[in-house]
């Protein structure tokens, strides 16, 4: 492997972009404390855990998947309309 290492956790920690992450409570793949771990990184700890859910907490519970991604890109909107304000 050619340069250094990328680590994940410091890439997305470096990051100035918003972030959500959503994770599903009885997710085997990536576990909730796994999820928890990489959202603290964040300033904003942008960490929603999806109940009843897997690793496809989209698929398992689509609508509260739904619910959060439409409640993060209103308040993305929301944000953006505050800042043109003069």
């Amino acid at each position: 492997m050619n340069g250094p290492a990328i680590r994940p956790a410091t890439a997305l920690a470096a990051t100035r972009l918003p972030v959500l992450i959503i994770g599903g409570a009885n997710d085997v793949v990536t576990k909730p404390a796994a999820s928890r771990r990489i959202a603290q990184t964040l300033p904003s700890n942008p960490l929603q855990i999806v109940p009843r859910a897997n690793h496809t907490s989209f698929l398992d519970e689509g609508d509260a998947y739904n619910e959060l991604i439409l409640g993060f890109v209103d308040r993305l909107v929301l944000s953006a309309l505050d800042s043109l304000r003069i």
